[in-house]
């Protein structure tokens, strides 16, 4: 009997993923190891590898199924099996189109990110240069030789994929709840100034750049530990109210919106804060974040400021409660300011309360050395 390949469980909170794209059609040979499809769950593209050698005999979840764990998704012909099994395949797949079975070829390494950025140009791996450990392609990579080549243009694109899930989750958020943002302007120069004196500490401390980003999450997660109400979830019919701070901070991606989340970061140093920033910006980039970096965050942190932005009203990352958009910084009079836009779900809280959360953060941010002292 054919082998029957179900749905993996990629992670520990995982139940269902979505098929993203076969690496192999019915009738081709698969060798146990390689990479025979991706699969997506929770805006993470994972790599699956087939369990065992033999021929694809059936697809049983095609591109953009959403399956449950367990559940079949193809049968893999052994090489036990006769042969002439071998060509029961699907009546569109008739006998000449699979003879002969292909070889496999070595497959090329490179990151998720890298292989999607490729598939979205039409490039083939094989001609590009990769940076990376023994020769592994990175989404660089793919960019520069983008860019060496000449850009492609795209006139169509599916909202397939990640994009899919970014789309279904921001029009559930955004219909579901009813937002209010609360805009409030800090004044930054003592916080700029921290910033910059801090810098070298923490790099020669704790190995790792401090980012503005970094320090601003550090004094938020310091307000939101003494602001329950707001550091909290609403699921069902419960307002579940956190002690603990698992922050999500906002990323740019290839593949878009991305949130992972910083646990316990209540209990983090300013260094090690920001080395675990540093490390998940870079997972999330390079596509190598696994479902739970996704989860269990109880408030995020979204920074536009680097792209000169002013402010914004950020969506927010559902069932979390509020959400903290920051804008650039800004000179006027001599002095720097910080826009800050708050948005809440007015279904867990009200404006007075909200409001009283982003005046302690900005009277925080004015004066950042006492919380540091």
């Amino acid at each position: 009997m054919p082998f029957v390949m179900t749905m993996p469980k990629l992670g520990m909170t995982m139940e269902e993923g979505t098929i993203h794209k076969w690496w192999k059609n019915v009738g081709e040979e698969v060798r146990q190891g390689e990479i025979l499809l991706e699969i997506l769950t929770d805006k993470v593209n994972m790599e699956v590898e087939a369990p065992v050698s033999g021929i694809l005999k059936e697809i049983k979840a095609q591109e953009g199924e959403v399956v449950k764990v367990e559940e079949p998704i193809a049968l893999i012909l052994l090489p036990d099996e006769k042969q002439e099994e071998a060509f029961n395949l699907e009546p569109q797949k008739a006998k000449e189109e699979i003879e002969p079975q292909k070889v496999k070829e070595e497959k090329v390494k490179a990151t998720p990110a890298a292989r999607y950025i490729a598939q979205q140009a039409g490039i083939d791996l094989r001609e590009v240069q990769g940076s990376g450990p023994a020769g592994e392609i990175r989404k660089k990579d793919v960019e520069d030789f983008i860019s060496d080549r000449g850009a492609m243009e795209v006139d169509l694109v599916p909202l397939t994929g990640v994009r899919k899930v970014i789309a279904d989750k921001m029009l559930a958020s955004y219909t579901s709840i009813p937002h209010v943002t609360l805009v409030t302007e800090a004044k930054a120069s003592e916080l700029v100034n921290l910033w910059i004196k801090l810098k070298p500490i923490v790099e020669q401390i704790a190995s790792t750049k401090l980012s503005f980003t970094s320090l601003l999450a550090y004094f938020l997660i310091k307000v939101l530990s003494k602001y329950p109400y707001i550091n909290a979830r609403l699921e069902g019919d419960s307002i579940k109210r956190y002690k603990e701070v698992n922050l999500g901070i906002a990323v740019d991606t290839p593949e878009g919106l991305l949130v992972p989340v910083i646990k316990k970061a209540d209990r983090m140093g300013l260094g090690e804060l920001a080395k675990a920033i540093e490390e998940k910006v870079y997972k999330a980039r390079e596509g190598r974040l696994i479902p739970e970096d996704l989860t269990g965050g109880t408030f995020t942190l979204s920074n536009l400021g680097m792209f000169d932005i002013d402010f914004f009203t950020p969506i927010i990352n559902k069932p979390e409660v509020g959400i903290l958009g920051v804008g650039r910084i800004r000179e006027f009079s001599g002095q720097k300011w910080l826009t800050l836009s708050l948005s809440f779900d007015h279904r867990a809280l009200d404006g007075g309360p909200a409001a009283r959360f982003l005046k302690a953060l900005k009277e925080v941010l004015e004066d950042p050395i006492k919380v540091i002292i």
